[in-house]
């Protein structure tokens, strides 16, 4: 599979695999994320929430304790948790 023709969900597989977390926290995906969009450029872009989902439906283990959109956003806007 070339690398233009690789789904975003191939590309988030393909990511999780290279940084090799155990546990998924939102700490993690939000650094899955932003590795996806240097790595891949803007089209890579997506939402932490289907990040997770991914990873969830691919067997990995998820560790969130609040909403990823909530925790995100308060990074983006510089907000402390």
């Amino acid at each position: 599979m070339t690398e233009d023709n690789k789904t975003k969900k191939a590309l988030i597989l393909e990511t999780a695999r290279e940084i090799g977390a155990e546990k998924w926290t939102a700490a993690e995906i939000d650094q899955l994320r932003r590795r996806m969009i240097a790595d891949h450029g803007e089209e890579a872009k997506t939402g932490a929430d289907y990040i997770a989902e991914v990873l969830k439906t691919a067997g990995l283990k998820i560790s969130l304790k609040k909403s990823l959109k909530i925790c995100c956003t308060s990074r983006r806007l510089g907000m402390q948790r």
